[in-house]
C-alpha cells in the first residue's frame, strides 16, 4: 500500500490540494448509485429469505433517519400501540404476497421465452444444415 497512500502522505498530491479542488476531485465508491442500496437488499434476502422488500426498506429507512430517537422522545404508549396496529394492517393487505406472485409468474414468462428463443435456433441451425 505504499505506492497507494504516497499521494495522502504529507506533501503529497491530495494533501496539498485545496477543499475545492477536492470537492471536483470527488468520485463515488462505486459506478452505480443504487448498487450500495441494491446490495443491501441481495444481502438482506440472503439472510433473511422469508422477509418481505418492506420490511427491508422499513428497516433501512428507520436506521437511516434515526427513527428511534424520535420514538424515544415523542412517543406516548398510545402512539406504540398505533404503530403497532397500522403496521398489522399493512401486513394484512398482502401486499407481500401479490409483489411474490407477480415476481414468480414474471420469472415464468421469461424462461419459457428463452426456451422459445433456443427452439428456433435449434430450427434454424437445422435448416442450415440441410
Amino acid at each position: 500500500w505504499l505506492q497507494f497512500s504516497s499521494e495522502y502522505a504529507p506533501g503529497g498530491l491530495i494533501d496539498g490540494m485545496s477543499d475545492d479542488e477536492k470537492a471536483q476531485a470527488f468520485m463515488n465508491a462505486t459506478n452505480d448509485r443504487n448498487e450500495g442500496a441494491l446490495g443491501s437488499w441481495c444481502v438482506f434476502a440472503r439472510s433473511s429469505p422469508s422477509s418481505s422488500m418492506q420490511r427491508h426498506n422499513a428497516l433501512a429507512m428507520f436506521s437511516r433517519n434515526h427513527t428511534q430517537q424520535f420514538v424515544d422522545a415523542f412517543f406516548s404508549p398510545e402512539d406504540h400501540i398505533w404503530v403497532m396496529h397500522a403496521a398489522r394492517k399493512l401486513d394484512a393487505a398482502g401486499f407481500e404476497k401479490a409483489r411474490r406472485k407477480e415476481q414468480a409468474e414474471f420469472e415464468i414468462r421469461m424462461v419459457e421465452m428463452k426456451r422459445q428463443k433456443i427452439a428456433s435456433r435449434k430450427e434454424a441451425a437445422e435448416k442450415k444444415q440441410e
